[in-house]
């Protein structure tokens, strides 16, 4: 049984999870993709991407450590795995391949 010291912590950090991930699926992504030009939202998106993963990992974490229903810590074991992979291997993999493609769009090599 969780102390009610850990249930607050739970609720909150689930709570937080929860609308971080509603606001930046939702509405900020949606309105920086009408808004900003190619360029400018891939250079947003490479700066907030990887707070959002890290905030998404620490709460998907912190949800984890604070349940004891077996079915919930699969869940957020499972998000918390996801996050990290994105944060680590996705992330910058992306990147790279963004700026390796827009350097050749920009600077084409004739055959």
């Amino acid at each position: 049984m969780l102390s009610s010291t850990s249930a607050r912590f739970h609720l909150l950090s689930y709570g937080i999870l929860l609308g971080l991930t509603l606001w930046h699926s939702f509405i900020s992504s949606l309105i920086a993709r009408r808004t900003l030009s190619r360029p400018q939202l891939g250079q947003l998106q490479s700066k907030l991407f990887p707070i959002y993963f890290s905030l998404q990992s620490a709460l998907s974490g912190l949800c984890l450590l604070t349940t004891s229903n077996r079915t919930s810590q699969l869940i957020f074991l499972i998000d918390l795995i996801g996050g990290l992979i994105n944060l680590i291997v996705f992330g910058p993999l992306i990147i790279k391949f963004v700026i390796f493609c827009f350097f050749f769009i920009h600077n084409p090599i004739d055959l």
